[in-house]
């Protein structure tokens, strides 16, 4: 299902099953006017190349802008979600036993990122649980849960990748797999807070060096504060 420059497109309660190419995909939606954004409710997609994808212009991605996304499944897919747009916000979605879990791309525009995920998750993922890649204008996740990649080598499969990003926040919640690190623009821009690292599957292991990561009142599961792993600041 692809919309095009559109606004005030809403998809309610559907369920999507074994498609080849993309379930839900906005590619260049409308800015909207006069409150007529584009919001996904109680979608279910399972076994898609891909979940849902929302992709502005490759310019400058103001398109595919503005909409809310709430309470969807997307299990079993290449790719749970791809956000290659901005100022969006996605709540209470599930994003497990896929290859990617979450992915959110720029292109180093005017106006990449910027979004939000809350109380959401990407658990038991092949490949990656999330990934942020070429962000300018970062991105918050807020109480989301990474457990599990469920690869064992390298140590980082189904883990967090974050590489060439600036902004990206994660806020509270749990993780549970191991963060690769890749280029950092700078130092302490990128930030982990409040977060509980469980020690299985290989939380708490941060790769990559130097690592420019701000860590702030994380833990482990066992109580015991997280001091910073390699150079992390």
């Amino acid at each position: 299902m692809i919309t095009g420059y559109a606004e005030n497109v809403n998809i309610d309660n559907c369920d999507f099953s074994k498609f080849g190419k993309t379930a839900i995909h906005f590619n260049n939606s409308k800015v909207p006017t006069n409150g007529k954004a584009c919001k996904v409710n109680g979608v279910d997609i399972t076994r898609c190349y891909a979940g849902m994808i929302f992709e502005g212009t490759t310019t400058y991605q103001n398109n595919s802008e503005y909409m809310t996304i709430v309470n969807c499944h997307s299990e079993n897919c290449k790719i749970g979600v791809l956000i290659a747009a901005a100022n969006n916000i996605i709540s209470a979605c599930h994003f497990k036993h896929n290859r990617v879990g979450i992915a959110v791309v720029g292109t180093n525009v005017s106006n990449d990122g910027h979004g939000i995920l809350n109380g959401c998750e990407a658990n038991h993922c092949i490949d990656y649980s999330l990934v942020c890649l070429d962000l300018l204008y970062g991105y918050s996740f807020t109480g989301c849960h990474f457990i599990d990649g469920g690869g064992s080598s390298p140590s980082w499969v189904g883990g967090i990748g974050i590489d060439n990003s600036k902004a990206i926040h994660i806020v509270g919640g749990q993780i549970a797999t191991a963060i690769n690190i890749g280029n950092e623009p700078e130092t302490g821009i990128n930030m982990i807070q409040c977060v509980m690292f469980g020690t299985a599957y290989g939380g708490g292991i941060i790769n990559g060096s130097p690592v420019k990561l701000a860590l702030n009142g994380n833990r482990f599961n066992d109580g015991s504060d997280y001091s910073s792993i390699n150079n992390a600041v």
